[in-house]
């Protein structure tokens, strides 16, 4: 058998093995799991989500099953946001203004007649559903919409992206509290249509430039926090210059990665903070007259006193850890002890290194006779 059929055979018994045991060779996320890797989450139909975080100018229901039944939409595998009739979802409890926002939805709808039209629809920003009639049938079905929100550029103004695609833009004046619409068509035998939205979040940028009327600002916490005990909402974070940054009282200071820091900040996680310890976050908000200020590049702002005032930002001291105990600590001749003491090698006595042996003449003339034996039988071939 040639190499190449050993290797082919090789690969087909190990996938055999790995689908005979069931496991899974390459996972997809459902969509909402994935954008909450992601984002913020504001609402999404597995359960996380408050009535604090939006109003309505109608009633929220929920269902439950996987099938429609005069006017009670459900699904099995989570509960939905179900906005029924003419109604609209106003994202008020935070401003948004400069967040990247994603919205993820879809809809469904019926009438008392397979001539009835479409139901209804729903619109994000100006971004809608594409909803149609099911031929035959009393219902309405919309494919899914994934609707984007993104800061333009030091601007004012924001993208609506539908689908990916670029088809709106709007200018924020003040706070920016975006509104989910959705409505029933007048049509006389059209009964209900349902928005039906998975999933709503938000995230700062990653971007370390700031815009005309953004400032640094410096919050430090000696206990567990979330992006939401922050003083301001934040708009960007920079990792490259303004990483978070541990403090401990006995090993100094380091800064974060940013997966186990801004990352985690950024979608909602509670970044911990251990005894002894001080976590440092540095992230941009906008300028308010009279409260913040607008400090030099180097500089933030940090609370004193109730003030936020203009301050230097530190470098992070990098910590170098030698050992955790005395055994780390190599030793290369002897006559010496090693300690670790905080993380470092320590050594007391004197190096005691032994003197190299002298060899004997009588030694030196073995070797010699030796060596001239060898090359006789070499020579005779004498074995």
């Amino acid at each position: 058998m040639s190499d190449n059929k050993i290797i082919f055979v090789i690969i087909g018994v190990v996938l055999a093995v790995l689908l005979a045991n069931n496991l899974q060779l390459f996972s997809v996320l459902p969509v909402e799991e994935q954008f909450k890797l992601e984002y913020n989450t504001i609402w999404s139909k597995l359960g996380d989500a408050s009535s604090s975080d939006f109003t309505t100018s109608g009633a929220v229901q929920f269902g439950t099953g996987q099938y429609m039944d005069y006017g009670t939409w459900t699904d099995n595998n989570g509960e939905y946001i179900l906005m029924k009739s003419i109604q609209s979802l106003t994202l008020d409890n935070k401003d948004y203004k400069g967040q990247k926002m994603v919205f993820y939805l879809t809809g469904k709808g019926y009438g008392d007649s397979v001539d009835v039209g479409v139901a209804g629809g729903c619109n994000v920003e100006g971004a809608s559903l594409s909803c149609k009639k099911i031929s035959g049938t009393y219902y309405t079905t919309c494919d899914y919409l994934l609707v984007e929100i993104l800061p333009k550029r030091d601007t004012t103004q924001v993208y609506v992206k539908r689908n990916g695609v670029i088809i709106n833009e709007i200018t924020v004046t003040g706070q920016y509290n975006p509104t989910i619409s959705c409505w029933t068509n007048s049509e006389p035998r059209v009964i209900e249509f349902f928005g039906l939205i998975d999933f709503i979040g938000y995230q700062a940028q990653y971007e370390c430039d700031l815009s005309s009327d953004e400032v640094w600002v410096e919050e430090t916490f000696a206990q567990d926090f979330t992006i939401d005990d922050l003083e301001f909402v934040p708009t960007k974070f920079c990792q490259a210059t303004r990483p978070m940054i541990l403090r401990n009282i006995d090993l100094g200071e380091t800064s974060l990665s940013r997966e186990d820091g801004i990352d985690l900040l950024n979608t909602g996680k509670t970044i911990p903070v251990g005894t002894n310890e001080l976590v440092i976050v540095n992230y941009a908000t906008y300028y308010v007259e009279g409260v913040n200020n607008k400090c030099e590049p180097n500089e933030a702002n940090i609370k004193i006193n109730g003030e936020w005032v203009c301050q230097s930002i530190i470098e992070p001291i990098t910590v170098v850890v030698q050992c955790q105990q005395d055994s780390d600590c190599p030793i290369n001749c002897g006559g010496i002890t090693a300690s670790c003491v905080n993380n470092f090698c320590e050594y007391s006595g004197d190096c005691i290194i032994p003197p190299p042996q002298k060899e004997s003449v009588w030694s030196l003339i073995q070797e010699a006779f030796s060596n001239l034996w060898n090359a006789i039988k070499a020579i005779f071939g004498i074995a």
